[in-house]
């Protein structure tokens, strides 16, 4: 059989499809038309990044369906699970702890040092973070006094770390939280009542009102006092010694004044009633402002005389009611002794004569510079 070299044969350049090409079928000749040859124009167009993506690798793929043969690039697909766990030397996979999506947007990267934790492996091949931290509340047993309960929501509170109120101003709507049997209640500050302390410093609940207070010791009113029906007790003070001025003690309302020391002033606080039982004689000097005494005339004072004073102002004092222990009136510094009827012979204050009264005075009297007597119309003064 003549032998031709390929090189010499005749190109064909328009086949029309029934031109036959010889080829070899695993080491048989067999013969195909060119119509049935796959021509490269009927490629299909590659896939996207075939060219330049070195980690995929694609087939051909010719199939048929119902006569009609399709050529279709196929991605090579790697079976291969077969993975090795990843460690602090090697790359491998983990598996998640959990695949519950976050809903919490990721925390700003911290440049505070020892703020950064990295990624460990746990024994099940889980990726975790391990925060450190301690624990320093070690109490979990609480009493019913530490947990309160406001409007359903709880918290923890050492009483002992609460601010006190004094810097607030606690108005009537203000609330208090108490506990009532173990159980939290409210109400508001001017709807609350005040107890009452016992004798044995026991506590009765809303018995409105309050006998003592033991760890006030200076209570504010804040307004004038309504006994409600009682009467006010006074309490009698430690003895004052006379003086120019007299000190007026602050322990008490009625005192024992001893000595014989005269004075024409008080040292008192405003609006403070006290009444001053005197031990010895001693002479109180009327003063129109400091001193405001009765017949405004000077007063010589026995053992067992009494006497009210009442403070209109700091140290400014007006003697409301003098009782002798004699039982005689007082009238200027006159006195009535064995059927002499005695007065002072100087007139050192202004006096004057009740409306539709008469006076009597024993001569001479002399009224001193600055003073004078007035004898209203109606009225007589006398001087025998």
């Amino acid at each position: 059989m003549a032998q031709t070299k390929v090189s010499d044969l005749t190109a064909l350049t328009s086949p029309d499809g029934s031109e036959e090409l010889l080829i070899n079928d695993g080491g048989t000749s067999k013969k195909i038309t060119i119509a049935n040859a796959v021509k490269a124009t009927d490629l299909p167009t590659a896939p996207s990044g075939i060219s330049d993506d070195t980690n995929k690798e694609y087939n051909l793929k010719l199939t048929d369906v119902g006569g009609t043969e399709t050529l279709t690039w196929v991605e090579e697909t790697d079976d291969d699970t077969t993975y090795s766990a990843g460690s602090s030397s090697a790359l491998g996979l983990i598996k998640l702890e959990d695949d519950t999506a976050q809903t919490e947007a990721a925390n700003t990267v911290s440049a505070t040092a020892s703020r950064t934790y990295g990624l460990q492996i746990n024994g099940s091949g889980q990726g975790v973070v391990n925060v450190p931290w301690s624990d320093t509340d070690t109490n979990t047993t609480y009493t019913a006094g530490d947990l309160l309960d406001l409007d359903g929501t709880e918290f923890d509170v050492d009483l002992s770390e609460l601010t006190d109120g004094t810097a607030d101003v606690v108005g009537s709507a203000d609330e208090l939280v108490y506990l009532d049997d173990g159980s939290q209640k409210r109400k508001q500050i001017d709807e609350i009542k005040l107890g009452q302390f016992n004798n044995d410093q026991s506590w009765t609940a809303n018995a409105g009102t309050m006998t003592e207070v033991l760890d006030d010791t200076t209570p504010q009113l804040g307004g004038f006092l309504d006994a409600n029906g009682n009467y006010i007790q006074t309490e009698k003070g430690g003895d004052i010694a006379s003086a120019s001025p007299t000190v007026i003690d602050t322990d008490g309302d009625y005192f024992n004044v001893t000595g014989t020391t005269n004075f024409a002033a008080f040292t008192v606080a405003a609006d403070r009633q006290f009444t001053l039982q005197f031990d010895g004689i001693l002479t109180m000097t009327h003063h129109a402002t400091n001193l405001d005494l009765p017949g405004e005339a000077n007063i010589t004072t026995a053992a067992g005389d009494v006497a009210t004073f009442q403070s209109t102002g700091a140290n400014t004092v007006q003697c409301i009611n003098y009782t002798r222990a004699d039982g005689t009136a007082i009238v200027g510094a006159s006195g009535v002794t064995l059927g002499f009827f005695e007065h002072t012979h100087t007139i050192s204050s202004d006096l004057t004569i009740s409306t539709d009264y008469n006076a009597l005075t024993a001569g001479p009297i002399t009224i001193d510079t600055g003073y004078s007597v007035t004898v209203p119309s109606g009225s007589t003064w006398v001087i025998v």
